[in-house]
């Protein structure tokens, strides 16, 4: 059986292949880091522009306070933002931190598919590399429909389609899961959701939770098999209820304020903004009844008669012009919610990661944490 062990020389250390460098040698994490802070640039224009209905590829990356492209040098991850101080070389409009955080997010979670794929795995080299890059792209999948949640509270089914058929092939080619796991995986978790939802519907005569978070359990338990479904929904559910019981205390909410005009199973929804003249009547944002508007991170809209104030690289906001923010009707399709309600996708999401990265070590502990209990009963 070959042995994928670096051979001494010298100083120098000898590898049979670049795979054999790639997966056991410091340079491969340092190509792993670059990889995911590049892809999480990617994963931030996604994130920005799938909800605007815009294309992801044009036009290139720019200010829309001044229009300016943002050049080569300014959009290096991470890196440019800092040097720049989150703000635009040419007017100073300040970018949206949420950049730099998709961005390291990207890095730190391709160094954690790295470490637990490539150098942790089993198996050939090529096949460890392999899992890296299936890793990554579930986890970089789930990155996209978290912020995407967080600002619409709608998952895309044009992200979690492609996401649920690629990784479960994937992943039935490497031969992470038997077909039988990954099929009965994506079925049980979307029907788990339908279920709930259907039945939530009849007793309260209102939706309690959409169909895109069963999608999203459907590409989780596609990639990770149906015996990870009862863990992920146990970590999604106990951490959304840490987040949401301090919220709904405080008074405040997490209602997402954004409307979403990308591709869904229904026809994009018409963005709508308060008139200032009458605060108390909504208005269409349609150019041709109603000047141009942005819609702010916070969930605030601010008309604006010189054009958007929103970048395709950030959310940039003019520094002393901004004008006051008022509150705005929810998005369609979002009317019948509760005002405090708390985007449950997110959490599944980062759920999804924990259980890829910690799953048996988690099993272990809740398993030894209900042994206990079970005695002192």
């Amino acid at each position: 059986m070959r042995r994928y062990r670096p051979v001494a020389a010298g100083d120098l250390q000898l590898y049979d292949t670049p795979f054999d460098m790639l997966a056991l040698s410091p340079f491969g994490a340092v190509v792993a880091a670059l990889w995911g802070a590049l892809w999480g640039s990617f994963f931030n224009v996604v994130i920005e522009r799938l909800p605007r209905g815009e294309s992801l590829l044009r036009p290139g990356s720019h200010c829309m306070v001044c229009h300016e492209p943002v050049r080569l040098y300014d959009n290096v991850p991470i890196l440019s933002y800092l040097v720049l101080r989150g703000r635009c070389r040419h007017c100073g409009a300040a970018f949206s931190a949420r950049y730099m955080l998709v961005e390291l997010l990207g890095l730190g979670l391709a160094l954690a598919c790295y470490y637990h794929a490539a150098r942790s795995g089993v198996g050939p080299v090529e096949l460890r590399l392999a899992n890296f890059l299936v890793e990554f792209f579930f986890v970089g999948g789930m990155i996209v429909i978290a912020f995407i949640d967080i600002r619409t509270m709608i998952i895309p089914s044009v992200v979690t389609y492609p996401l649920v058929v690629c990784l479960a092939a994937a992943t039935i080619a490497l031969g992470r899961l038997r077909w039988f796991d990954s099929l009965a995986g994506a079925s049980a978790g979307f029907l788990f959701v339908f279920l709930v939802a259907e039945v939530y519907r009849l007793l309260r005569g209102h939706e309690g939770l959409g169909l895109g978070d069963g999608k999203l359990l459907a590409v989780v338990g596609g990639f990770l098999g149906w015996k990870s479904l009862p863990l992920v929904l146990l970590l999604g559910s106990v951490q959304g209820l840490l987040v949401a019981l301090p919220t709904v205390l405080l008074g405040r909410s997490l209602m997402a304020r954004h409307s979403y005009h990308g591709l869904t199973d229904q026809e994009p929804a018409e963005e709508t903004v308060l008139s200032k003249e009458d605060p108390d009547r909504p208005i269409s944002s349609d150019p041709e009844k109603h000047n141009p508007s942005t819609v702010g991170e916070r969930g605030t809209t601010e008309p604006d008669s010189e054009g958007p104030q929103e970048a395709d690289h950030s959310t940039a906001q003019a520094d002393g012009e901004q004008a006051e923010a008022v509150d705005q009707p929810l998005p369609p399709g979002l009317e019948d919610l509760r005002p405090d309600a708390v985007p449950f996708g997110p959490f599944l999401a980062l759920a999804g990661v924990e259980v890829l990265f910690a799953g048996e070590w988690l099993v272990a502990r809740v398993s030894a944490v209900l042994d206990q209990l079970f005695r002192l009963l």
